[in-house]
């Protein structure tokens, strides 16, 4: 797991992001970090109870033209 936060360190110093908070579950084992700030002009770290807003990028709109009638 520290794989994890060496890779998401990489992407907070890249400025991707300002912090990232993750967990893993598999069975009974639970795997978690948190690495950067919570709020970038203070330096706040990630805390644990961060609220985050996401948003889902599964379901694209895709568009095609439409035959004109002449």
């Amino acid at each position: 797991m520290e794989e994890l936060n060496r890779i998401f360190t990489k992407h907070i110093e890249e400025g991707r992001f300002p912090g990232i908070q993750w967990q893993i579950n598999i069975k009974n084992e639970i795997y978690s970090g948190k690495v950067g700030c919570n709020n970038i002009e203070t330096k706040e770290p990630v805390l644990d109870n961060t609220i985050y807003r996401i948003w889902s990028m599964t379901c694209l709109l895709y568009t095609s033209p439409s035959p004109r009638d002449s």
